[in-house]
């Protein structure tokens, strides 16, 4: 079987610059990569027949193993296809382009049931990606570069500055004159679950500025579709007085309250302020548009490919979380309480 430094001979050019060229890098001129080409098809070099075949070879000897494929994996089938508001499809866009840019595959596997699918357990992928916990347990056995997105308790990490978005929700309302502002959220599973993080970024922000009346609305359930924020509205209204602004643990939820609120008789901002975070494609067409904190949600899956790289260059290099910046769009959703001073 020919190979690429058969290749390099007839074309009268180094080994690496026939790496190079093969992989259409710009580095190598047109003419160049053409000699390269042309001398590979002359002595029939199949450059993916040669990659199989390294890869027989460094089974045979023990030796790590490239596929030059990557894995997105969930917890189950039905969270790999449900996602009607497009959170997880932001991630798996940067996760693809990165990939690509790589010359890299994307894999989508489901971790439903007891046993990992087969191509996991044996290794036939470079690293895998993930953001569920109890997805997070199940591949911790496998010898593979591993990184977890958003929350997960991973050594190799990438995720938001969740505090920071907590933080500048409630900085934004308090900055417009609101005094009475409430938070919305899911059931809170620990300290280390995005709902508690992001709630005590809020909390950071009301005791700063000497708020020390907070409301907290934290439902039972997991869900952050708008109906829990619309069941988050009604508990806030029967406590009694409403608060004047709500920052929500994420759009979705953000969009219930807005909905409740509307369909019970108030003007958003007039009446009722209300903040997202992620900035969904929704939260910009709907009407009042939503203000939010922007998660850096491609970014999260482009860098969380480069991580899986660079475990690969260098498998002794010590395991690192990074935390991504965060930004507030202001939209329709926000303004000061009535009767506030401009």
């Amino acid at each position: 079987m020919p190979t690429q430094k058969d290749v390099a001979s007839v074309a009268g050019v180094d080994q690496s610059t026939v790496s190079l060229a093969l992989r259409g890098d710009p580095r190598i001129s047109p003419e160049t990569r053409r000699r390269v080409l042309e001398a590979a098809k002359k002595l029939g070099y199949k450059p993916f027949l040669n990659a199989d075949a390294k890869r027989m070879i460094a089974r045979r000897h023990g030796r790590p193993v490239r596929t030059n494929i990557i894995a997105f994996v969930r917890s189950s089938r039905k969270a790999l296809l449900e996602d009607a508001w497009g959170w997880h499809l932001l991630f798996l866009a940067g996760i693809e382009s990165e990939a690509y840019r790589s010359d890299m595959q994307l894999l989508l596997v489901s971790a439903e049931g007891k046993v990992l699918p087969p191509n996991l357990r044996r290794g036939e992928i470079d690293g895998v990606i993930f953001y569920e916990e109890a997805t997070g347990r199940k591949l911790a056995g496998l010898d593979l570069p591993k990184v977890g997105i958003v929350n997960p308790l991973s050594p190799w990490c990438v995720k938001a500055d969740d505090f920071k978005a907590g933080y500048s929700a409630a900085e934004h309302l308090i900055g417009l004159g609101h005094e009475r502002i409430a938070y919305v959220s899911p059931k809170v599973a620990d300290r280390n679950c995005l709902a508690y993080i992001r709630m005590e970024g809020f909390r950071a922000a009301l005791s700063e500025a000497g708020l020390l009346r907070e409301e907290l609305i934290v439902l039972e359930g997991s869900s952050t579709d708008p109906s829990a924020g619309e069941e988050a509205y009604y508990l806030l209204k029967a406590r009694g007085e409403l608060p004047t602004a709500v920052v929500a643990y994420n759009d979705t939820m953000a969009i219930g309250v807005l909905w409740a609120a509307v369909k019970d008789g108030l003007e958003v901002p007039g009446d009722l302020s209300i903040v997202g975070m992620d900035d969904l494609k929704v939260a910009s067409s709907i009407s009042p548009s939503l203000t939010t904190v922007r998660m850096p949600l491609e970014e999260i899956g482009r860098e969380a490919v480069r991580m899986i790289l660079a475990q690969w260059e260098d498998p002794l290099r010590e395991p690192e979380c990074r935390i991504l910046p965060v930004r507030l769009v202001v939209r329709e959703s926000t303004g000061p309480p009535k009767g506030a001073r401009r």
